[in-house]
């Protein structure tokens, strides 16, 4: 790294903070002290909280989404330490209960499915970017009272897309069964089963926004009719896995293209593809179901443009 990058790290960096007992955080370095060596300009350096075990310490760092992500993740920690009581009361409310303690078995039990439910709980009430400390002690007195009704509006919220997980798979052990001399099906069936777990791994409460949880089970729910139209109609199915398979294989690509420099306009445009792909399944292999917006290949292959210019 270059001289300039190496005093701004000892101006800036401190270590083993356990409260918000320092400066605001601008979200970058300001245009008029950036990091020049030589007279030559380097670049802009993005302040961070980094979790060190139970407190952060300030660092820089040149990339602003790890930055960002990184700060929130410190930010996260900062208030896990302030709320710990909290929490762990907020722990056992999310004891499961009645049939979600059945369906638990899917994700490997009732102790596994509740830790996912606690930490997805956490990544969404203290994953936060704030950055000054009235911002932070304004969300403390926010967070208190919201720790307590938390985990039984998550509860509701997970009891439905659990519900509709385990409709699912009672389809596709129905269809099984039905078909246990018909290879072809029973590897139809067997894709099937991938997909579900795509849809609903262990951990979808962390990869999922709440405002997307509605619309996943609207994608379990296409994946049912699917596969029991698919058992009947294979061909029918196969046909429409080719339409799709040119738009998923570039999705792909996208993924496995993103750098570590990627704008957030690029990243905003994959993620919309992701979800119009999505949606285009849906128009595919279960039409009943509607889309919340119109997706066609032609729409798809504009966002293929789109992000490619980016």
């Amino acid at each position: 790294e270059s001289r300039a990058f190496s005093r701004a790290r000892a101006a800036w960096e401190r270590t083993g903070i356990a409260r918000w007992e320092f400066p605001d955080l601008p979200e970058e370095i300001p245009e008029e002290i950036r990091l020049d060596a030589q007279n030559v300009l380097e670049g802009v350096a993005y302040p961070a909280r980094v979790p060190a075990d139970e407190a952060v310490d300030l660092r820089l760092m040149r990339n602003r989404r790890e930055a960002d992500k990184t700060h929130r993740a410190g930010v996260k920690t900062l208030l896990t330490r302030h709320f710990r009581k909290d929490l762990e009361l907020a722990r056992r409310y999310l004891a499961l209960q009645g049939e979600m303690k059945v369906w638990s078995a899917y994700f490997g039990g009732t102790k596994v499915l509740e830790e996912a439910l606690f930490q997805g709980l956490v990544r969404r009430l203290l994953e936060k970017d704030i950055r000054t400390r009235q911002d932070f002690e304004a969300y403390t007195r926010l967070l208190g009272p919201t720790l307590l009704k938390a985990p039984q509006e998550l509860l509701g919220e997970v009891e439905s897309v659990l519900r509709a997980y385990h409709e699912t798979r009672q389809a596709l052990a129905g269809l099984e069964a039905a078909n246990l001399s018909n290879r072809t099906v029973l590897n139809f069936l067997e894709e099937m089963r991938s997909e579900l777990q795509r849809l609903l791994p262990l951990t979808f409460l962390e990869i999922y926004d709440r405002e997307r949880i509605p619309q996943v089970i609207r994608y379990l729910k296409a994946l049912q009719v699917r596969a029991e139209r698919g058992a009947v109609h294979i061909d029918k199915d196969r046909g429409r896995l080719a339409e799709i398979r040119p738009y998923e294989d570039k999705l792909e690509e996208f993924r496995k293209g993103i750098a570590p420099s990627a704008s957030e306009q690029r990243l905003r445009a994959i993620d919309e593809y992701r979800w119009m792909v999505e949606e285009y399944r849906v128009s595919l292999f279960a039409q009943g179901l509607k889309t919340p917006y119109p997706v066609s290949p032609k729409r798809l292959r504009e966002k293929i443009r789109e992000i490619e210019g980016l």
